[in-house]
């Protein structure tokens, strides 16, 4: 049975809609009285505390920490008493300063390290106060190197013990294959990939005892890399290698990587394309932990990844230029260690590594270890 008839429904329907329209009206209006009252009244209730409980470990979030006047010690006008400090490192205190009003504000930014922080604020009146703030990883470049710039070595210190560990780690290959590096991956790529991942590692007393099992471990007593440890990697997790174009998604906290765009394995066309920044053709530019990538691409294969090959360049020895790498046959395949020199006579000249030979792709730097440059995809166009 219709209770109603088609025009009454429509009137009945045009009058809600005017009621909601109208009520919409008044709430805007009277939200636009209350905020004019309070802002120019001087009813705003200052927000003491900590501003935000979480920002993203992306180098530039930023908050704030304002303690009331009551609570600082009247006669330091000059603060010399007030001592802030983020007692963790994984924030920055970047200014602070007393208001007109006397209270103290406290300006921090996030590092680029995930964890829980502690702003530690003493000399105050009879006591001191902590806050804890939460610091996320966040997949932001920007630096442009491809990675995300939480998961890349930010100090210098890091990054010279990151490229001991893996050009140690590298070299042993050389004089035993440890049993921890996969049969199946024994390749120039997984020599790569094997020795990032230990380089990574917490090398404490059981790491070394799996180490010493039947291997020969070179530089043994090196420091760790202290801004974070594998598998425990900031965004990315075991999932260390960029396999394919950035998804670029541009959310409020600067994310711009998907967890898809990475892969716990690369070949070496993709570690040279989505890992690494592209430092040129000449040798000159070589530093410890850098990689030669050459190109045979007469060779019968379908397979361009079997084109690619990868040396690593581990440091001078005796006044020479050493190289190590892996023969590319998993289960023929060796590792070799020789010289830049030996290498520029080897009898194919399409070994030499010189910027005259076209199958020499030149020299690559790992993008984990290269913060402000550009990730060899855009360097070299992606023609590869």
């Amino acid at each position: 049975m219709q209770f109603f008839n088609k025009k009454f429904d429509i009137q009945l329907l045009s009058g809600r809609k005017r009621m909601i329209i109208l009520m919409s009206a008044i709430f805007g209006v009277l939200a636009f009285v209350l905020v004019l009252a309070l802002g120019l009244g001087g009813g705003f209730t200052t927000s003491y505390g900590l501003s935000h409980s979480t920002l993203a470990a992306n180098g530039i979030a930023s908050a704030r920490i304002r303690i009331p006047a009551n609570e600082l010690p009247e006669f330091d006008r000059d603060r010399a008493s007030i001592i802030v400090r983020a007692v963790r490192g994984l924030a920055q205190i970047v200014s602070w300063e007393r208001t007109d009003t006397g209270d103290i504000e406290i300006f921090l930014t996030a590092g680029y390290r995930a964890g829980e922080e502690i702003i530690s604020v003493h000399g105050l009146t009879g006591f001191a106060k902590e806050y804890r703030l939460r610091l996320i990883a966040a997949p932001i470049d920007l630096n442009g190197n491809g990675l995300p710039d939480a998961a890349e070595l930010q100090s210098a210190t890091d990054v010279m013990r990151f490229r001991s560990w893996f050009c140690a780690i590298a070299e042993s290959q050389y004089y035993k294959i440890w049993d921890s590096w996969i049969p199946e991956q024994r390749d120039c790529a997984g020599l790569v990939r094997f020795a990032m991942r230990e380089a990574l590692m917490k090398h404490d007393e059981k790491w070394h005892a799996r180490a010493r099992a039947g291997k020969l471990l070179l530089r043994a007593s090196l420091p760790d890399v202290a801004a974070y440890t594998y598998p425990d990697v900031p965004f990315l997790g075991t999932a260390l290698f960029r396999v394919r174009h950035a998804s670029g998604v541009d959310f409020a906290d600067g994310s711009y990587f998907s967890k898809d765009d990475f892969s716990a394995f690369a070949s070496a066309r993709v570690l040279m394309l989505y890992n690494t920044v592209y430092l040129g053709r000449d040798l000159s530019a070589l530093e410890m932990g850098d990689l030669l990538f050459f190109e045979q691409d007469d060779l019968d294969t379908d397979d361009p990844d079997e084109m690619m090959h990868i040396m690593i360049y581990i440091g001078r020895r005796d006044n020479e230029d050493m190289l190590v790498y892996h023969t590319g046959d998993p289960v023929k395949g060796e590792v070799r260690k020789l010289s830049t020199a030996v290498l520029m006579t080897h009898p194919d000249p399409r070994w030499h590594p010189h910027s005259a030979n076209p199958y020499f792709l030149g020299v690559f730097r790992l993008a984990l270890t290269a913060s402000g440059s550009t990730y060899a995809g855009d360097a070299l166009g992606e023609r590869m």
